[in-house]
């Protein structure tokens, strides 16, 4: 059957006592999805939903959550790509900017930084490297610290080595070669 709903969303599939149960919601605004409903929301399928509030998911949903291969464009443009498990992102690639204002670009892993990726910080400095489990690894670049503390130089398996800078809130510095 077909169902026109007020909103100007509409239904077409099987409707089982007044539900919709296996068909494709097209909504108002062009996106769709289509696969298995319960409760008339998509249940297990694939398409495209805006999210109230802003976002766009466009993907697959298992057992009424996010799971599988999926593309999630936030409101302020930033996009995660790859893989969703349980409604979260779990893998792939993906730019956010985090509730600090700092912005992480690159590869992730088990929904955290993990592999090669940019943190820009609302500062404007920024590292770049490998990251490992949401940790900076082997990278190069600028990190400030929540001290207050900015260190510019290279991290070797997540510690400070090789030539760099720490600056302290009050300007003191201590700067030359940083071993494990």
């Amino acid at each position: 059957g077909t169902i026109t709903l007020p909103s100007g969303d509409v239904y077409r599939g099987t409707i089982t006592d007044g539900m919709y149960t296996k068909g494709t919601l097209t909504y108002s605004n062009g996106n769709s999805v289509s696969g298995e409903f319960r409760n008339n929301s998509i249940y297990n399928g694939t398409g495209t939903f805006t999210i109230p509030g802003g976002g766009v998911y466009s993907g697959t949903w298992k057992e009424g959550k996010w799971d599988g291969e999926g593309c999630l464009t936030q409101t302020n443009g930033h996009t995660m790509k790859g893989t969703f498990r349980q409604g979260k992102f779990h893998s792939g690639v993906g730019s956010t900017l985090m509730p600090n204002g700092s912005v992480y670009s690159g590869e992730w892993d088990h929904g955290k930084k993990h592999g090669q990726g940019t943190l820009i910080f609302a500062t404007g400095q920024s590292l770049q490297g490998e990251f490992n489990h949401g940790q900076v690894y082997n990278a190069a670049g600028t990190m400030l610290f929540g001290t207050g503390n900015m260190y510019v130089g290279t991290w070797v398996r997540g510690k400070w080595t090789g030539e760099g800078c720490l600056t302290h809130p009050d300007g003191s510095t201590l700067s030359g070669e940083f071993r494990n």
